[in-house]
């Protein structure tokens, strides 16, 4: 037999033929055999086993078996239910090469193409073929159909222009109840998604596209965008570089390219500073970054989120909410924004305040991950202590320092209020303004005494109440300084600060030091 190898045929549909397309081998059927098998595989919406039934037929025929046409026209409309509508058009090109009456390849080649989204191809090979068959009202109305594709995708594109959003994405979703493969009405599509702001819905589309079209700048620098807008740039740069390379006059691509590495230049240079413990300098670098594209606001939460952490190490927690603020503004659901603005709230201090803390750890805890949970439970059961010491007594508000305050820092605190208030320093005052500073200065010696106490410090922190500190079944027992007299407890304070000199203190009192 003379099998088929002629020109009239697609280079890929002979090269198909030159090897089997089921698993029996090179076995062959008759022509007509393998179209009544194929044809009850097609029925049965076994569209793949219907392939290789015709497959094995077309291998068997030779250029002038009558069959042979309608072999390839009905693998077409197999491979059509499959989506492959680019070789849809291939086998109806073979089957009308085969036999030229053939209007059922004509037709089937025009909704393949309609399928496939090339709207205007389909529509000539529409009007060819009605004009063999002027009186087929069913195929007049695909083309109907095909005619009202390309109208929508025109206007699709104008809409966009006219920044019309909303109705591009009706026209392209419209255009894809046809076509779902048409590339230009996704790609109208995913830019109607991004300008509306729903990126996650267009970087779904746009990853499948990029996976069966890696070369087409189009896709390439709408999914750059849309990285760019998730705050990806990273991403976006390599998608938008790739889109420049195949494209190098998208004047948009390059704008966009030099916008995203302008930040992320001023982003790095602001984590190296941060690595390198220059807080002022990182904050300043990222502040840069912040003003390059304002409209960004999932990469710019990140960057108000790295300024509040960078202001909570300089203790600057007023700075750091603000920071956080700003974040949670760009980016609603941002976690880590709201634990660290729950931090700096709780390190403030007052009331109000600790309230805002423990809301903000309650948000973030419903948005974590499982792993997170637990680290965050804790959070608020200090936060919760807290609340209720500021209720109470609050030695680290009485002694005006932050609930992070080191060693020295509670030390000078203590020093400059003691020496404030003590009672040598009243002269003149009244008797009630004598009675209040001394008052005052007993508080100051009582917060003092627990501050400056690692062991009770960190019982007071864990939500012992100020009175139950020295009790021993509410503890670990005795403090270093429990019960002890507060001009004591000021005197030995002062000695230690003197080195152990002989001197006067502050105040006018005497002491001898050893």
């Amino acid at each position: 037999k003379n099998k088929i190898r002629s020109k009239t045929f697609p280079d890929s549909t002979m090269a198909e033929f030159s090897s089997s397309d089921s698993s029996d081998g090179d076995e062959s059927l008759s022509p007509q055999t393998a179209k009544e098998l194929g044809d009850a595989k097609y029925k049965e919406k076994s569209y793949r086993e219907a392939i290789d039934y015709y497959s094995k037929g077309i291998s068997g025929c030779d250029s002038k078996v009558p069959e042979l046409s309608a072999l390839f026209c009905n693998r077409a409309a197999a491979k059509i239910m499959l989506l492959q509508f680019n070789l849809a058009v291939e086998d109806c090109d073979c089957a009308i090469a085969a036999d030229p009456k053939n209007l059922k390849a004509y037709f089937r080649k025009a909704g393949a193409l309609k399928k496939a989204g090339a709207f205007e191809r389909s529509i000539e090979i529409y009007e060819a073929a009605l004009e063999k068959d002027p009186t087929n009202n069913v195929q007049y109305k695909e083309k109907k159909e095909a005619e009202i594709c390309l109208k929508r995708l025109a206007r699709a594109k104008e809409c966009i222009d006219l920044k019309r959003y909303s109705e591009v994405l009706q026209l392209s979703e419209a255009i894809l109840n046809v076509s779902s493969t048409c590339s230009d009405a996704k790609i109208a599509k995913a830019e109607a998604l991004i300008s509306l702001g729903r990126n996650d819905d267009a970087y779904n589309m746009l990853t499948s596209m990029v996976r069966s079209d890696s070369k087409n700048p189009k896709i390439l620098k709408i999914r750059g965008k849309c990285l760019y807008n998730m705050g990806n740039l990273e991403g976006a740069l390599k998608h938008l570089s790739e889109a420049a390379r195949y494209d190098p006059d998208s004047r948009d691509c390059i704008d966009l390219i030099k916008r995203a590495r302008k930040m992320e230049s001023s982003k790095e240079r602001g984590s190296k500073a941060y690595g390198q413990g220059k807080m002022e300098e990182a904050i300043e670098a990222w502040k840069e970054a912040l003003l390059v594209d304002p409209s960004n606001k999932p990469y710019n939460a990140k960057l108000h989120y790295n300024c509040a952490n960078a202001f909570a190490r300089l203790s600057k927690h007023s700075e750091a909410v603000t920071a956080s603020n700003r974040a949670i503004h760009c980016n609603g659901a941002y976690t880590k924004a709201y634990i660290q603005r729950a931090n700096s709230l709780l390190l403030l201090g007052e009331c109000e305040n600790i309230e805002m803390s423990i809301r903000d750890y309650e948000k973030a805890k419903e948005m974590a991950d499982e792993g997170s949970k637990a680290d965050i439970e804790a959070k608020i059961k200090k936060a919760r202590i807290a609340l209720k010491q500021s209720k109470k007594k609050d030695y680290y508000k009485i002694l005006g320092v932050r609930r992070d305050a080191g060693e020295e820092d509670i030390k000078r605190a203590y020093r400059k209020a003691a020496l404030k208030w003590h009672p040598d320093r009243q002269n003149g005052k009244t008797d009630g303004e004598k009675e209040k500073a001394e008052k005052v200065f007993r508080e100051i010696n009582d917060a003092y005494s627990v501050l400056s106490d690692p062991t009770k410090k960190n019982r007071y922190d864990s939500g012992v109440d100020a009175e139950d500190l020295d009790n021993p079944h509410a503890g670990h027992g005795m403090s270093s300084h429990g019960g002890i007299d507060p001009n004591l407890l000021y005197q030995m304070f002062m000695q230690q600060q003197m080195g152990g000199r002989r001197g006067s203190a502050p105040g006018g009192v005497r002491f001898q030091f050893g």
